[in-house]
């Protein structure tokens, strides 16, 4: 039967560089099946050199559930002492330099999401992964970071709950969606859009993102492409809500 572990993704900052290159190292809007993996990864204490480990957790169908979308933000940061790369060949020839010099400062920057939340889940064929990884979240062999190390979750991702003996959309949909999650509008209006991003097996639809991983070794990480489908579901807050919601009086 087919089980999802769930987890909660929130924090103040969180940021999923796929692209991100140099100077310019940008996020997407929700979390990367490369994150939800090396979640994973530490709670079965699996080594970032143990790539057979990496697949069997990066094997599972991933689907994030979008309750607070947050907002997409940008810093800088300057390193100091930087070696010249290979893109920068011509500002060395320009400043006289060689290959290989090295640069006093240099300026990037980057994107985070703020204030965002999500709940993520990776669907696997029977219970046996989930269950250890639910487990394995509350003693990590390393500290769990929302992409950058930098992002720290304000929750605890087994927060999200138990696996569930459901696909991936169903356990996502099912999950439980706190007052919290509602803007004021939507509380007013007494319904929500949330947007599913869920992983497409078959490789045939969808947007393409190349977040899957296949290494996390320091000195060779490599990462494949996969489909992506986006849904947007209407919700009310008679079906999410359990508790009684009394409106502001006008």
């Amino acid at each position: 039967m087919p089980t999802t572990v769930l987890f909660r993704a929130e924090g103040l900052l969180q940021s999923y560089g796929v692209d991100a290159r140099f100077k310019e190292r940008t996020s997407q809007l929700e979390t990367s099946k490369a994150a939800a993996a090396s979640w994973g990864c530490m709670a079965l204490h699996i080594d970032r050199d143990d790539n057979v480990g990496l697949r069997k957790v990066a094997a599972g169908i991933m689907g994030v559930r979008v309750d607070r979308k947050g907002r997409l933000v940008k810093d800088f940061q300057t390193a100091h002492n930087v070696l010249r790369v290979q893109a920068d060949i011509v500002r060395v020839i320009q400043t006289g330099g060689t290959k290989g010099d090295i640069k006093p400062t240099e300026t990037m920057h980057k994107y985070y999401l703020s204030d965002a939340s999500f709940l993520v889940g990776l669907e696997y064929p029977d219970d046996t992964i989930p269950k250890q990884i639910y487990a394995g979240l509350k003693n990590p062999s390393y500290v769990i970071h929302l992409g950058r190390k930098c992002c720290l979750p304000s929750k605890p991702l087994w927060s999200a709950g138990p696996p569930v003996n459901l696909p991936v959309f169903e356990a996502l949909q099912q999950a439980e969606l706190p007052d919290s999650y509602w803007s004021f509008y939507e509380k007013e209006l007494g319904e929500k859009r949330v947007l599913y991003v869920l992983e497409d097996k078959t490789m045939t639809s969808g947007d393409v993102r190349f977040d899957q991983p296949l290494s996390f070794s320091l000195k060779n990480r490599k990462f494949t492409e996969r489909h992506v489908e986006t849904r947007e579901v209407m919700v009310t807050r008679e079906t999410v809500e359990k508790d009684v919601w009394i409106p502001i009086p006008a």
